[in-house]
C-alpha cells in the first residue's frame, strides 16, 4: 500500500521550513509534480496512462489525451457531483457584531463592486469570473481558468 501523502506536510517541505525531511522526488509524487512543473512541464514520455496501469488501476478508470490507439473511456465520471462554490467576497467580524446583526444589516465584504469572483471546485480555485443576471436569477460568466500548473502550484500554498 502507498504511503499516504498529508497536505499540510507536503507543502512545509515546499517551503523549505519544519516538517519530517524532505525525501527524494521518486518518494513524494507531490514534490516530483512541482519540480517537472518549474522545470517547463512534465517530459513527453511520461504516459500517464501507461503508468496509472503499472499501479493496477483499471483500464476504464484512465484516458489517454489525444491517443487514437487509446480506446479508454472517462464515461463512468461523467455522473459525479462536485461542490462549485462562487465566492462574490468575505468579510471579518468580531463576535459582539455578529450577534449584533439583525433583518436588514449591511454587511461590507472585502471586494469592491464590478471586482471578479472566484469559483472553487471541492475547495480548490479553478477560475475567476463576473457576475451576470439570467432570466432574473444571478449567475457567474467565466473570464478566466487557471492552468494545471497554477492549480499544483496553489497546492503548497498555506493558507
Amino acid at each position: 500500500m502507498a504511503e499516504e501523502i498529508d497536505p499540510f506536510e507536503a507543502a512545509m517541505r515546499q517551503l523549505g521550513g519544519g516538517g519530517a525531511p524532505a525525501p527524494d522526488a521518486a518518494d513524494d509524487p507531490f514534490a516530483a509534480a512541482q519540480a517537472a512543473l518549474s522545470e517547463g512541464g512534465l517530459p513527453p514520455e511520461e504516459d500517464p496512462v501507461e503508468k496509472a496501469l503499472a499501479l493496477g488501476h483499471p483500464k476504464g478508470a484512465v484516458q489517454s489525451h489525444g491517443d487514437p490507439k487509446s480506446n479508454i473511456s472517462l464515461d463512468f465520471l461523467m455522473d459525479i457531483k462536485l461542490k462549485v462554490t462562487f465566492e462574490v467576497g468575505r468579510a471579518k467580524m468580531y463576535i459582539a457584531d455578529l450577534l449584533s446583526l439583525g433583518q436588514g444589516s449591511v454587511i461590507e465584504l472585502h471586494r469592491l463592486v464590478g471586482e471578479e469572483l472566484e469559483i472553487y471546485v471541492n475547495g480548490h480555485l479553478l477560475a475567476t469570473g463576473e457576475v451576470v443576471v439570467v432570466n432574473e436569477k444571478f449567475g457567474a460568466k467565466i473570464t478566466n481558468i487557471l492552468s494545471a500548473e497554477e492549480r499544483v502550484l496553489r497546492l503548497a500554498v498555506v493558507k
